[in-house]
């Protein structure tokens, strides 16, 4: 969201296993400010980590790499890696690794 002056916010997320409620009181003295909130559960993150072994299992690929923002975003993201350790456990043909989202975006544009 975005906040200018004095500001409140609600944000509620509600899914079939948890649901979470956030109030934000903002008081901004002279500039504008942006502001965002990760929510990610376990059970959906290690669905989609597991949906990128199988991937890479089915197209013969020998590493997945993690890529995130767990140098800024730290809580949300080191349950993120915690899953992508115990899933690739599962799958120890399969290389790992972690790579922030910043040197990833360097490395493409290079």
């Amino acid at each position: 969201g975005r906040a200018k002056g004095k500001s409140r916010a609600k944000l509620e997320v509600l899914r079939s296993i948890y649901q979470a409620k956030f109030d934000l009181d903002i008081d901004v003295a002279r500039d504008e400010i942006a502001y965002q909130i990760g929510v990610v559960s376990r059970k959906g993150t290690e669905r989609a980590i597991r949906y990128a072994f199988e991937l890479a299992r089915k197209k013969g690929k020998k590493r997945v790499t993690s890529v995130d923002k767990a140098n800024v975003l730290t809580h949300v993201y080191s349950l993120w890696r915690e899953v992508f350790k115990q899933v690739a456990k599962e799958y120890s043909e399969i290389e790992t690794e972690f790579a922030f989202v910043d040197a990833v975006t360097m490395w493409l544009k290079s």
